[in-house]
């Protein structure tokens, strides 16, 4: 899990520094007067390039979530459903999920987790009750004991 959320975390910030050294190389583009073919050709070279690396971090993070998913027993949402998955690449099938079926299994996941929490919390509560009502026992026994002699 920690690896994943750091695989997760390095796309994004490779992404985000993508996005911004082209922007940067744009804005410098247009303040030298070069022509709008060489501007449209980064622009469009920086949309490619961006997106082709949200897909990767989309990736992982289908990968993060379905491992997740598959751990606590939740259902990922149907394959078949375009709102849900969508596929990246068209030579191979690698789908992925879309920003509303990324939401949908995060909430999936998250419920699931407060429920198992909340399980164990109320098992914890239990088995502290049952410890406390044998140490009184166990103490009552022995002040009684002690009595006696």
């Amino acid at each position: 899990m920690l690896l994943e959320w750091w695989q997760i975390w390095r796309a994004t910030r490779r992404v985000k520094r993508l996005d911004r050294l082209y922007g940067k190389d744009i804005q410098k583009a247009k303040r030298q007067g070069r022509a709008s073919a060489d501007i449209e050709n980064l622009e469009s070279e920086a949309s490619s390039v961006l997106a082709e690396e949200w897909a990767e971090r989309d990736r992982l993070v289908t990968v993060s979530l379905r491992r997740a998913a598959r751990l606590l027993n939740v259902p990922v949402p149907d394959r078949k459903d375009p709102e849900m998955w969508h596929e990246e690449d068209n030579y191979h099938y690698r789908p992925t999920l879309t920003a509303k079926g990324i939401s949908t299994l995060r909430t999936a996941i998250r419920e699931e987790r407060q429920a198992r929490g909340l399980y164990s919390k109320i098992v914890f509560a239990a088995v502290a009750a049952a410890i406390s009502a044998i140490a009184a026992i166990v103490g009552a026994i022995a002040s009684l004991v002690g009595i006696l002699k």
